[in-house]
């Protein structure tokens, strides 16, 4: 039986999935008239607190204020590699809404120039009461006409 110590360098390419396997053949421990064996590395894809990965999409959850649900947002949110993102949205964001961002997702493994899509799901933060003087204003009015 031969051991020995042989420095591997492992390659993660961009795009690669969770539980992708790097493969070197015939690198284990050799032993006479055995064929020496494969050592694997297998992709293990950490928890991101903002994203969530599906194949080369992206998944992540955004609040709104009231405001921004009733009249239009436009807002950046940072990326993984650190590059903004401009979400826009001109008309009422209802609860639930998921806006599609193309191109903003995952590059596809093997080929690094395309990308996967972000989708972003809005919730709405309500207020836990309105003052007498937004009771009177212009946004209660906006507010009322909405609903109708």
């Amino acid at each position: 039986m031969r051991r020995g110590s042989t420095q591997l360098s492992v390659e993660v390419e961009r795009g690669m999935e969770d539980g992708k396997e790097i493969v070197f053949e015939r690198q284990a421990d050799q032993s006479p008239e055995v064929t020496p064996g494969d050592v694997k590395f297998v992709i293990k894809q950490q928890p991101h607190p903002i994203f969530t990965r599906s194949g080369d999409n992206l998944y992540m959850k955004h609040t709104l204020s009231l405001e921004e649900a009733l009249l239009g947002f436009s807002i950046e949110v940072p990326h993984l590699d650190g590059h903004s993102v401009k979400l826009e949205h001109d008309k009422v964001t209802q609860p639930g809404f998921v806006l599609l961002v193309p191109n903003e997702g995952m590059p596809k493994h093997n080929y690094p120039s395309e990308t996967g899509n972000l989708f972003v799901e809005f919730s709405v933060v309500f207020p836990v009461q309105i003052s007498e003087q937004h009771k009177q204003g212009d946004f209660i009015i906006l507010f009322v006409s909405c609903e109708n």
